[in-house]
C-alpha cells in the first residue's frame, strides 16, 4: 500500500501486486496484480523502448486501473487477446495521454504481433503470440505510429476475410 515511483531501468519481481499508486516507466514485470481500487501509470513520454511494459501475467481487479499513458504494454499471456481488450472496453486499462486529447484523435491500439507482422516493436523482441496494447492514433491499424495506406491495406485484408462475398 502507498506509492512507488521508477524512472528508469527494469522492475523485476517474481510477483508484484499493488493497492495504491504506482508509476513505472518501462520494465519487465513476471506478474502485475493491481488489486482492490489500486493504480499503475505507465508514464512513457512518447511511445518509445523506455516507455514499453512488458508483463507475463496481468490480473486488474474490477476496480484497479493500469494507465498506458504514451506507452504500450506487450503480453504472452495465453488469454491476453481475450483479457486485454475485455480491460480496455471496461475501462481498466486506459491511456490518461488518450483521454487528455483535445483534439480526440489518439486511443488505445490492440493486436497480436503475427497479425501485425512483428518481429519486435521499439527494439523489444515479441513473439508471434505477443500481445501489444499502446497509445494510438486513431485509424493506425499496424500500430506504427501512422495512419498511412499500409493501415487502409490492412483494413481492407480484415473485411475481405470477414466479408467474402461484398465488394
Amino acid at each position: 500500500t502507498g506509492t512507488l515511483n521508477q524512472s528508469a531501468g527494469t522492475l523485476n519481481a517474481p510477483a508484484f501486486q499493488i493497492d495504491g499508486l504506482l508509476s513505472q516507466s518501462a520494465g519487465t514485470l513476471e506478474t502485475m496484480r493491481i488489486f482492490g481500487s489500486g493504480s499503475l501509470a505507465l508514464t512513457g513520454s512518447a511511445r518509445l523502448s523506455s516507455s514499453l511494459t512488458q508483463v507475463a501475467n496481468l490480473s486488474l481487479s474490477d476496480n484497479a486501473t493500469l494507465d498506458l499513458g504514451a506507452g504500450a504494454l506487450i503480453s504472452d499471456q495465453s488469454d491476453a487477446a481475450t483479457l486485454i481488450p475485455s480491460n480496455i472496453h471496461d475501462n481498466r486499462i486506459i491511456s490518461s495521454y488518450a483521454a487528455s486529447d483535445p483534439s480526440a484523435v489518439h486511443g488505445i491500439g490492440y493486436a497480436v504481433a503475427s497479425d501485425l507482422g512483428l518481429n519486435s516493436l521499439d527494439g523489444v523482441n515479441l513473439s508471434p503470440s505477443s500481445f501489444i496494447a499502446s497509445y494510438a492514433l486513431l485509424g493506425d491499424a499496424n500500430l506504427d505510429g501512422a495512419i498511412n495506406s499500409a493501415d487502409y491495406a490492412a483494413l481492407n485484408k480484415v473485411y475481405a476475410e470477414y466479408f467474402p462475398g461484398d465488394k
